[in-house]
């Protein structure tokens, strides 16, 4: 009673196949909400009874290669067009189940749902791909949006950055500047004259 509570109690997909034709013989409360079907409309039928046949042959080929190889397949990433909920990723363990003469019965699979994981991480992506564009964009018309130039003008370093407006000879910040490299102070307001 115990483990079928924790089966159907996980967020992630559980499913079982058996090893001759694939067909699912178990599946949990998160396998029918990710699919959008219930156990009863799933037990019994294979990938090609519910998904595109692209799709079908994807989980089928990797169901083949678990049996085949014995041991542990990880999926990163996966694609799976669901019945309620348009195309979802899923991240899917799946692990042979042997019998006591050591045949794989069975085939067991976990499935976590990544999606919303990788819409943020692509919406990440983009966001500083499109921030170095924007500061490199502006370093180009010389405005200065958080760069720093090394002594000798390359990127990162401290100390010689002018901003816009400032980048003219006729600008104090710019003599200022331009004298404290030459090894000069320009006399300040309120500076002392001997």
């Amino acid at each position: 009673w115990l483990l079928e509570h924790v089966v159907e109690s996980l967020p992630d997909m559980i499913f079982v196949k058996d090893a001759e034709e694939l067909r699912f013989v178990r599946i949990n409360r998160a396998a029918e909400s990710i699919l959008g079907y219930s156990r009863d409309q799933l037990l019994g039928k294979n990938d090609y009874d519910i998904f595109p046949e692209s799709e079908a042959a994807f989980f089928t080929d990797k169901d083949r290669e678990v049996l085949r190889g014995g041991s542990l397949v990880d999926i990163p990433e996966e694609p799976i067009h669901t019945r309620h909920r348009g195309e979802r990723w899923l991240h899917t363990r799946k692990v042979p189940i042997a019998d006591e003469a050591g045949r794989a019965r069975y085939l067991l699979g976990i499935s976590e749902d990544i999606t919303e994981f990788k819409r943020t991480r692509e919406a990440l992506a983009k966001a500083q791909k499109e921030l170095v564009a924007s500061r490199l964009r502006a370093r180009r018309r010389g405005i200065g949006v958080g760069f720093k130039r090394r002594a000798g003008g390359g990127p990162g370093a401290r100390g010689h950055g002018l901003g816009a407006g400032s980048a003219t000879p006729e600008h104090p910040l710019y003599r200022r500047r331009r004298s404290r490299l030459e090894g000069r102070r320009l006399p300040r307001i309120g500076d002392q004259h001997a």
